[in-house]
């Protein structure tokens, strides 16, 4: 069964059941803000479904996230951190600087592999 979608301006009523202490919450709160129960409601009701939104928006970046973060973390990668784990390396940044590094974490590999190229500027 599917709910038909009324898609105009006009306000329309939406009742529930609630305990009476959450009732009586709602009314100090709206009346904290100056505003009727009803608008309060609505509120809540309007942010809940635009943090759903945000939520699920939220996911899909953290997937894609996890995906780009697992192309990155190769086997070769993880390999030769686990092998040079503690060593402290060096390589010669675009400055011609030589830079030295602890191989901390997998990402120190990944720096030191960039730094392996040697680029010709025109």
């Amino acid at each position: 069964m599917s709910i038909p979608l009324v898609k105009n301006n006009h306000k329309v009523l939406v009742s529930f059941k609630c305990n009476s202490s959450l009732k009586t919450d709602l009314c100090v709160e709206s009346g904290k803000l100056g505003i009727t129960l009803s608008s309060y409601v609505e509120n809540i009701v309007e942010n809940q479904s635009n943090h759903q939104i945000e939520v699920a928006n939220l996911k899909k970046q953290v997937f894609d996230l996890s995906e780009r973060l697992s192309s990155y973390e190769t086997p070769f990668l993880k390999k030769m951190f686990e092998k040079h784990k503690g060593e402290t390396l060096s390589y010669i940044n675009n400055k011609g600087e030589t830079i030295e590094i602890t191989i901390d974490n997998i990402l120190d590999v990944y720096t030191l592999i960039i730094h392996s190229f040697k680029t010709v500027d025109k």
